[in-house]
């Protein structure tokens, strides 16, 4: 009986895994953000066993299956619903208040300094962040869904298992912030700044980071894929196994970096990309010296 139930769950997950991958992002964002958070978790688990070179499968599959339904419970309590009746906040101070596991969907924290405010697990779908002043601030597994941080100050913010896909980020600052499993995949970051951030095993494909600013950070394990870095500064940052497949990078700035691990990178994107003598790349690939 016990391997019928594992057989069950297992093509399950291969199931939903493939379906989910391969949906447009309208239709990911079609989904509500409870649900779509379990089907992260359930992808970085499936990843993380595809990936594993050990046998503690079952352990993984076990931690998997309970993220899911802690998903799954959260969205389902009643307070949940009741904190996500019109929360408005416009220049208020919540300076090391605590949101862990609120529900704010489409709040409004515009203007509003949250410094080291803790919202862990919170569900922040389509909330308005705009201008905020969020320094070492806590956004562990929270969902930021198609949210609006323009001009927002995430400095040494924590990121981390947290779902930004969608998220409104143009003149954000992220610097010295941590992502791991971080998703910010289909996001608007013109002009953001990552500097000396550290960016692990996290998703950011088909986002737009024009213009933005990752000097000095450590990038490694991350999928770029398809992503637009037009004028974006990669001055003297680490990229560790970073997937630049298609991404564009027209006047886009590598001198200093190391980008030697990195993959996907072609000659024709590097044709528009500029770097100087001391840039790192894959073998048989070169750079001219930016002016």
């Amino acid at each position: 009986m016990v391997r019928v139930v594992a057989l069950v769950v297992t093509v399950f997950l291969v199931l939903f895994t493939y379906l989910y991958s391969n949906a447009t992002y309208e239709q990911q964002q079609s989904l509500p953000a409870p649900v779509r958070a379990a089907a992260n978790d359930i992808l970085h688990t499936v990843h993380d066993i595809v990936s594993s070179g050990d046998d503690n499968i079952g352990a993984r599959l076990r931690y998997g299956m309970k993220r899911v339904g802690e998903e799954l419970q959260l969205s389902g309590s009643g307070k949940q619903t009741a904190d996500n009746d019109a929360f408005v906040a416009v220049g208020k101070d919540f300076s090391g208040d605590d949101f862990t596991s609120r529900m704010l969907s489409q709040a409004t924290f515009t203007r509003s300094i949250l410094n080291r405010a803790d919202f862990t697990r919170a569900y922040l779908s389509k909330a308005s962040l705009d201008s905020v002043t969020a320094t070492g601030a806590m956004f562990d597994q929270a969902i930021l869904t198609a949210a609006s941080a323009r001009g927002a100050d995430f400095s040494g913010a924590s990121f981390i298992d947290g779902d930004l896909t969608g998220l409104m980020a143009q003149g954000a600052l992220f610097e010295k912030s941590q992502m791991t499993v971080t998703l910010f995949s289909g996001g608007q970051f013109t002009g953001a700044v990552f500097r000396s951030a550290t960016i692990t095993q996290s998703y950011g494909d088909r986002s737009v980071f024009h213009s933005a600013d990752f000097s000095g950070a450590k990038i490694s394990d991350t999928d770029f894929e398809k992503a637009n870095f037009e004028k974006a500064s990669f001055a003297g940052t680490t990229l560790k196994n970073v997937d630049f497949t298609l991404a564009h990078l027209r006047d886009t700035d590598f001198s200093g970096a190391d980008a030697a691990t990195a993959t996907g990178l072609t000659q024709n994107q590097l044709d528009l990309a500029c770097g100087d003598s001391s840039t790192k790349l894959p073998q048989g690939l070169s750079i001219k010296n930016c002016l």
